[in-house]
């Protein structure tokens, strides 16, 4: 086993350990009898709370994955494509309609994330004979911008109608508390449909590394590949948001590190992204849950806190380098 590999399995089986021991409360997973209190705190609350993290985590971590490739860049995300603002709007549009939280947020999130992805697929079909990663890459700053304008569209009415505004705003910003069964359910269903796909084709959807003329050329069903990878992207991001809402910088700092770890490869970089991108998450969550007990924290603050300065280190380090794949392969 060598040092990556060790780094990809060892520090995610570490990083679940010790969410699971520390918080408000401290106590070691491993002693003989656990009281009752401990019991009730790991298996239906922290324990709840670490899986759904994870869950998120790996969801974003992948979606990074497949966005970094579509373009060729290291530095796109799914917020890139307007995937994720449009599942803020939909949630948002939700909590205007409904007024409540819970799974009715998730499902007006995902639908969001459809929609987004709708108009992405309307403008490939507009531009097939003419489609070009810089104009795909426009067209989705352009959705991003869009709703996010309308997402805050959104929560000024909530404002002006005296709606318990916070509620959707801790949400959107990542919340992992308050989870039960239903998005444990949902997590384990949505990682397994999403992922063994993707594993699935790998190979094709490598091949959007050469860009979009080279790879038509060897491949005549690529829009079809990429339709699939928006599709995917969309999935992957509704199911974030349909358990904790958007979580920043995962999507993109941890494609880069598998990338650094393990190679361009689709089937390489998966497992790592999902291990790490998990993990890293459950990490955020535990500081933000033990820095300040009195105060609660955004996961998605710590996310940007723990993940900007990892993202400086590897600016300054020029590790931004997408080596793609040979033509032969």
């Amino acid at each position: 086993m060598n040092k990556n590999t060790f780094f990809i399995i060892i520090m995610p089986l570490l990083t679940l350990v010790t969410a699971l021991e520390f918080g408000s409360t401290s106590f070691s997973i491993f002693q003989s009898e656990w009281p009752a209190v401990f019991q009730e705190g790991i298996f239906r609350l922290r324990l709840t709370r670490v899986c759904v993290a994870f869950f998120s985590g790996s969801f974003l971590a992948v979606a990074g994955v497949l966005s970094q490739t579509i373009f060729q860049n290291p530095l796109a995300t799914p917020t890139v494509l307007g995937t994720a603002s449009g599942a803020s709007f939909g949630a948002v549009l939700t909590f205007l309609l409904t007024g409540s939280m819970g799974v009715s947020i998730g499902f007006g999130a995902t639908s969001g994330a459809l929609i987004s992805t709708s108009l992405l697929f309307w403008f490939i079909k507009i531009q097939k004979h003419n489609l070009e990663v810089g104009r795909l890459l426009l067209f989705g700053i352009a959705l991003n911008t869009l709703f996010s304008a309308m997402s805050m569209l959104m929560i000024s009415i909530l404002l002006s109608k005296e709606i318990n505004v916070p509620d959707i705003m801790y949400w959107l910003y990542g919340e992992v508390a308050g989870k039960g069964s239903t998005e444990i359910i949902f997590g384990f269903l949505s990682f397994f449909i999403c992922l063994i796909p993707l594993l699935l084709f790998s190979r094709p959807i490598d091949k959007l590394q050469l860009g979009m003329n080279l790879a038509a050329s060897q491949n005549r069903k690529v829009h079809i590949v990429l339709y699939f990878c928006l599709f995917m992207i969309a999935a992957l991001v509704g199911s974030n948001m349909f358990l904790t809402g958007f979580i920043p910088f995962v999507g993109l700092i941890i494609p880069i590190i598998s990338r650094f770890l393990r190679g361009n490869r689709i089937n390489n970089m998966l497992l790592p992204s999902v291990l790490l991108g998990g993990s890293f998450t459950v990490a955020a969550d535990l500081i933000s849950r033990t820095i300040l007990k009195e105060i609660p924290i955004q996961i998605g603050a710590m996310t940007a806190v723990v993940g900007a300065p990892v993202f400086i280190y590897f600016l300054v380090q020029d590790r931004f380098q997408m080596t793609g794949i040979k033509q032969g392969d």
